[in-house]
């Protein structure tokens, strides 16, 4: 924030949010050089739309997910029917994109909290770790993986029969979403509930 509001005083700063699925940018705000100090996203641009949800999917003036609907909302995934029930919701006449973005209202805002899944950014690409995650499970030697970035790599741990994957990586997964590191455990660490704990990793 303060770096922010130091070229405020000297330029016009415009912060401007959006996915890529609602065509990159849904809404936008001019910072103030006074008192902008938090990840406002500002008001959604002319013809979109903006609605906070809860868990269930209810509409929550606390915090909860982004869901965008407009014109500027693609039609979906190519070839990916599960992941588009999942991100595309159908509500009477209109279509919502999911965003997987934590917001809260604040002051007449919407103020950015974070991610509510395990998104990550490496080395400017987009990577979703179920994903790496999903593709590992599918081989036979493999029980249990959990994936978390260390610094700028893609970390694998993993429980199963250890063997040599990099063959298998690098046939199933792209070069941005391939883990640099593997480590063999005899177990996850979990959570009271049993999910994997990952802060731990």
């Amino acid at each position: 924030p303060s770096l922010l509001k130091q070229w405020a005083k000297q330029l016009r700063v415009v912060n401007v949010y959006g996915p890529t699925e609602s065509t990159i940018c849904s809404s936008l705000n001019i910072i103030d050089a006074e008192s902008w100090d938090k990840p406002n996203i500002g008001q959604p641009i002319e013809k979109t739309f903006y609605s906070i949800r809860d868990e269930f999917g209810s509409i929550t003036t606390d915090s909860g997910e982004l869901w965008i609907r407009g014109s500027g909302v693609a039609r979906g995934y190519i070839e990916s029917n599960e992941l588009n029930k999942l991100r595309f919701i159908t509500e009477g006449e209109f279509r919502w994109y999911k965003t997987g973005d934590h917001v809260r209202h604040e002051d007449g805002e919407i103020v950015f909290l974070g991610r509510l899944d395990r998104q990550l950014k490496v080395n400017g690409q987009l990577v979703a770790p179920e994903e790496i995650e999903a593709c590992l499970l599918r081989h036979t030697n493999i029980s249990e993986v959990a994936v978390v970035k260390r610094d700028s790599a893609l970390v694998a741990h993993i429980v199963g029969d250890k063997i040599n994957l990099q063959p298998y990586i690098e046939q199933y997964l792209p070069r941005w979403m391939r883990p640099t590191q593997s480590l063999w455990q005899d177990q996850l660490p979990r959570l009271s509930n049993g999910k994997v704990d990952y802060r731990l990793l």
